[in-house]
């Protein structure tokens, strides 16, 4: 039995055609060029205002829009941005919440106008409520 793997690179995605038998073809997609099967947590969308402040010196705020959420990081569209590594810190409201969610984070990816942030050194309530988030918008999905 021969293996033909072929590679496809989509938009943005990664995807594997693997054919194990005559006439019939697996399709493995990985999402955002990442090698791992399954993410660590679920995302969630949503439809939020989304702002981005750098930290440091030259501090300068960006408002996007926020696409998704999940308990590791969120992700927005902004016309203009950073550099993979930039520190930041987010702001966006939750559902659940009456304030403004306020956490540092971390660009950890970017294709074109779309940004990928990693929250980083949460805080106890901060974790919270984006669980809290998540789980409700699960329920909603």
């Amino acid at each position: 039995m021969t293996l033909l793997v072929l590679l496809f690179q989509f938009q943005n995605t990664l995807a594997k055609s693997t054919e194990t038998t005559p006439g019939r073809t697996t399709v493995l997609v990985l999402m955002d060029d990442n090698p791992r099967m399954e993410r660590r947590y679920s995302r969630y969308n949503l439809e939020t205002e989304l702002r981005a402040t750098t930290l440091g010196t030259e501090r300068r705020e960006i408002r996007g829009r926020c696409l998704n959420i999940n308990q590791g990081g969120i992700a927005g569209l902004f016309t203009a941005g950073w550099d993979v590594g930039t520190a930041v810190r987010l702001q966006f409201s939750v559902p659940v919440a009456t304030t403004p969610v306020r956490v540092r984070g971390i660009v950890r990816n970017r294709t074109g106008y779309r940004y990928g942030f990693e929250f980083v050194g949460l805080a106890l309530q901060e974790q919270e409520i984006i669980n809290w988030t998540c789980r409700t918008l699960d329920l909603l999905h």
